[in-house]
């Protein structure tokens, strides 16, 4: 084989590896965030709902016109103990005059981690 076809057949193969790799790597990347949604969703449905009581709310950063990142610290109302909790959730900044101080909001309770909670 003379070097020219050498170079002839290494500039369609090497391109070819290339593309299969990138190809490969991105299929890989869409599977993990595929199962991630997956695995989110499956804790969504096993959260448990319960009440919580508002200690405080603060207003951050704006996340436009209509939405407002708010943190909150909450009592969560579990039958058994009542615990402590913090949580950040985008609400409508219309929606922020309701979140004030000793009001109570139905939420979500992670069912492995009692410290994540989730609204409704």
């Amino acid at each position: 084989m003379e070097t020219g076809d050498l170079i002839l057949i290494a500039s369609f193969t090497v391109p070819m590896i290339v593309a299969l790799i990138i190809f490969l790597m991105v299929k890989r990347g869409l599977n993990k965030g595929a199962k991630f949604v997956n695995e989110l969703n499956e804790r969504k449905m096993r959260a448990i709902p319960m009440n919580a009581r508002i200690i405080t709310a603060r207003q951050g950063i704006a996340g436009g016109s209509i939405r407002s990142i708010v943190h909150f610290k909450l009592v969560i109302l579990d039958s058994k103990y009542p615990y402590e909790a913090k949580a950040t959730w985008f609400i409508e900044s219309f929606d922020f005059s309701k979140a004030q101080p000793g009001e109570v909001i139905s939420v979500k309770v992670d069912s492995q981690n009692k410290n994540i909670i989730g609204s409704i």
